[in-house]
C-alpha cells in the first residue's frame, strides 16, 4: 500500500475541517490501542511498521512499542481509503 496522500497534506486537511492536529502529534500510541482503536490486528500493524508504512518508537523502559497519532491516523486513513478505491482486492 503506497500512501495516496502525503502526511504533511493529511495533517493540513485535517487543521482546514477544525481540527487541532498539534493534539496528536507526539501522542504516543501503544500498538494495542492503535489496534484497538482503529479494530486492526497488531500483525497488520507490525507489518505496516516493517514495510516503513508508519515509523514505530520503541520505548525501553515501558517495553513498549508505540507510534504517533497523527501518523497512526494518516495509515489508517490511507488504509480505508484503498479498500473504498479497491473493494475486491485481497
Amino acid at each position: 500500500m503506497s500512501s495516496q496522500i502525503d502526511k504533511e497534506t493529511f495533517r493540513r486537511a485535517l487543521e482546514e475541517l477544525g481540527h487541532d492536529t498539534s493534539k496528536w502529534s507526539g501522542q504516543k500510541l501503544a500498538l494495542a490501542d492503535m489496534a484497538t482503536q482503529y479494530e486492526l490486528s497488531e500483525s497488520t500493524i507490525v507489518d505496516a511498521i516493517e514495510s516503513q508504512l508508519i515509523d514505530a518508537h520503541y520505548d525501553y523502559t515501558r517495553d513498549t512499542v508505540w507510534v504517533d497519532a497523527l501518523d497512526a491516523a494518516h495509515f489508517f486513513f490511507c488504509l480505508r481509503h484503498q479498500a473504498n478505491l479497491f473493494p475486491d482486492a485481497s
